[in-house]
């Protein structure tokens, strides 16, 4: 089961994975971008949907981070209580676990639309920023499966000196990029944080990692 202890993870587009009777919660940042502003962009490597996996809605000037937060644990002897060392990144609630760094982004240029839920894992300075805290593993390699739970999909962050997304036992993955923009060039990076792709002039890749269950398995 999920290891225990408070943190989200990013809402694949089949919502969380598990339900709130499980300690899990929804909640949301919607952000827009001026109408002037140039466009987002978005890919994946999925012939088959041409779109990232990760919940929405999110358009050319519009886009809503979608939190999957563990609130608390369900007293099972089953619960795993491990994250594996690796290279990957997962949201912070409150506070980073011990075999974890804590790191953010402060996204500027957007307003925030609309907001809902728990909102400790993104913290707005002004109605133009948001700060976003991560808790980061940069403490082993990524082609070495960690063990989650993989019955249902959901989603990680790469790591920020990862080449790839970190593999997990049991689920197959696909690394979506969704460019945002820095109109003004003044995000601000505070590492650790996910490896994000600066490659496109004046728009940051986030790169999200979507595992879902292997054939095979």
């Amino acid at each position: 089961m999920w290891p225990s202890g408070q943190y989200a993870l990013p809402a694949s587009m089949f919502g969380c994975p598990e339900t709130e009777l499980y300690g899990w919660t929804p909640s949301f940042v919607n952000l827009s971008l001026p109408a002037t502003s140039r466009e987002q962009i978005w890919h994946d490597k999925d012939p088959l949907t041409f779109e990232p996996h990760i919940l929405g809605p999110f358009y050319k000037r519009t886009f809503q981070f979608n939190f999957c937060t563990k609130e608390f644990d369900m007293d099972r002897k089953e619960n795993a209580d491990v994250w594996g060392p690796g290279k990957y990144c997962i949201y912070r609630v409150n506070t980073c676990r011990d075999d974890f760094q804590e790191g953010n982004i402060t996204i500027t240029g957007y307003s925030v639309f609309n907001r809902a839920g728990n909102h400790q894992t993104a913290v707005l300075t002004d109605n133009s920023s948001v700060i976003i805290h991560f808790c980061c593993r940069d403490d082993g390699d990524e082609k070495v499966e960690i063990r989650l739970p993989n019955t249902f999909p959901f989603q990680l962050f790469k790591g920020h000196s990862a080449r790839m997304c970190q593999k997990v036992e049991g689920m197959d993955v696909k690394e979506d990029t969704f460019f945002m923009v820095n109109e003004h060039l003044n995000w601000k990076f505070n590492p650790p944080h996910p490896y994000f792709n600066t490659s496109n002039d004046r728009h940051i890749g986030i790169p999200f990692c979507y595992y879902y269950p292997s054939i095979s398995h």
